[in-house]
């Protein structure tokens, strides 16, 4: 299998997982958001936002750290220091930052305190051991795990939110419980007791471990304040009433970053596992040319869909909100696009140039929302998501020529931008029919004049589908 089978691969599996969990997730979200009131939906986002910052500094990014080195280290007992050294780690920082915790919460009461330390850590737990099934090439055991966490969410969630009227506790109860579903699944599958042990820890492997994870620290800050800045200053600014808007309406948009998410998955280790062979440039130029015009034309897709999907799927005391989809929609395609270049950072272990292009992206993010939200309301934090994330990728485009020279098929990138600024401003023109009309007939426009590539797909896959049979008869 070749490299660009083994990233098919790789994606296909990540996405079976990642498709059924956000899929479940996407299908429960009119009714989350018929069953909670603007002001709890608010509150659950503002929470979950917290959770997402807090465990890269729980972890101190080691996770990702066993997901790289894992990948280099294939002998079973180089595996058990990566492992042990960075699990014991890890869990003496949770302790330290638990005992905190408790402190704190007898100086600042709150109602939801104790549920957000428990999902933090639970989460923390998870997020690891995700990270060590990547590295140990069990993609599979990543996927299934995936759908396991959020089909027992959203049994438990449908029976304490909509039945016994939990609202936010009742959410967070069963966010808890499919956490702590998943990480059974993993230690039970992974055999992790056999990877554990106290004699495999290594201080000097730890060591090793943290100068690649400890930037990943700052440049996960810095997408949380890229990610949750927006939210929090609409908050504090604007009231919960209108961060509730700008969460809905960030629902949308967050369907091109499931799809981009399995790709990441695998283009990390594709990536990283390439690193040292000497085609990896061409290898990389290639993947980069069936990138941009599948993620332009999911984005074309999804903008000329976006009014159907806000209708079908969001509340309708929710819809104020569909006149910021667009621009975040856009966004994210500039955001993905920087992801990729994420990706060769991750391969060539420069976390630091990685963690400095996010603190950039992240500070510019974060002065646009501070100068312009008194002014402009949400449309600032609309405006700074934009900003930072075209910086980002126009960033990392010109800094990665310092270390790879990858080709690319300008007129395809051209023609492709244009489509997608084309389909941003008939969004804001066309009503629900014409857009549908217009995504057809760009959708034709793709399959002509791809028609090669897509024949090319069909048939590699027709002949596999045709060798599999007839092992199976043998």
């Amino acid at each position: 299998m070749n490299k660009k089978e083994e990233l098919i691969r790789n994606s296909l599996i990540l996405l079976l997982g990642a498709f059924g969990t956000k899929l479940i997730n996407f299908i429960m979200l009119p009714f989350y958001t018929k069953w909670l009131s603007v002001d709890d939906y608010g509150i659950i986002d503002i929470l979950t936002v917290l959770i997402s910052c807090v465990v890269p500094i729980l972890t101190l990014q080691l996770e990702q750290a066993m997901f790289r080195f894992l990948i280099d280290d294939n002998a079973q007992e180089d595996q058990r220091k990566i492992i042990s050294s960075g699990a014991f780690c890890i869990g003496a920082v949770m302790l330290i930052l638990n005992f905190v915790a408790l402190i704190a919460s007898l100086i600042y009461i709150n109602q939801y305190w104790f549920a957000l330390v428990i999902s933090m850590d639970f989460q923390c737990i998870l997020t690891v051991l995700l990270q060590i099934a990547r590295g140990k090439g069990k993609n599979n055991y990543y996927a299934i795990d995936s759908i396991i966490v959020a089909v027992v969410n959203v049994i438990i969630a449908s029976i304490l939110v909509r039945y016994f009227k939990m609202g936010v506790t009742g959410y967070f109860i069963a966010y808890c419980i499919s956490q702590f579903t998943g990480i059974l699944y993993l230690t039970y599958t992974l055999s992790l007791m056999h990877f554990i042990k106290i004699g495999s820890f290594e201080l000097k492997k730890l060591k090793i471990m943290l100068r690649f994870s400890v930037p990943l620290i700052f440049n996960n800050i810095s997408w949380w304040v890229l990610n949750a800045s927006d939210k929090l200053i609409i908050n504090t600014f604007l009231g919960v009433n209108a961060n509730g808007l700008y969460a809905a309406a960030g629902k949308v948009p967050s369907i091109i970053t499931i799809i981009f998410s399995v790709f990441q998955l695998a283009w990390q280790e594709s990536a990283s596992r390439s690193n040292k062979e000497k085609d990896k440039e061409k290898f990389y130029s290639d993947v980069f040319e069936v990138l941009i015009p599948f993620m332009c034309f999911i984005t074309v897709g999804l903008l000329l869909g976006s009014k159907l999907t806000f209708t079908v799927f969001i509340n309708n005391k929710f819809l104020a909100a569909y006149c910021y989809v667009p621009i975040l929609i856009v966004s994210i395609l500039f955001y993905c696009i920087s992801q990729y270049y994420g990706g060769l950072y991750i391969g060539l272990k420069f976390s630091k140039a990685l963690g400095n292009s996010s603190i950039m992206a992240a500070a510019l993010n974060f002065i646009i929302n501070i100068i312009f939200v008194k002014s402009i309301g949400v449309w600032a934090a609309c405006a700074s998501t934009l900003v930072a994330y075209a910086f980002l990728m126009v960033y990392r485009i010109i800094d990665i020529k310092k270390y790879y020279q990858l080709e690319y098929n300008y007129k395809s990138i051209f023609f492709n931008l244009i489509i997608v600024m084309f389909a941003f401003s008939m969004t804001y023109i066309l009503n629900i029919h014409e857009q549908l009309l217009m995504l057809i007939i760009i959708t034709t426009l793709y399959a002509l004049i791809y028609r090669k590539f897509l024949l090319n797909i069909y048939v590699k896959s027709v002949k596999r589908i045709r060798a599999y049979k007839l092992i199976k008869d043998i």
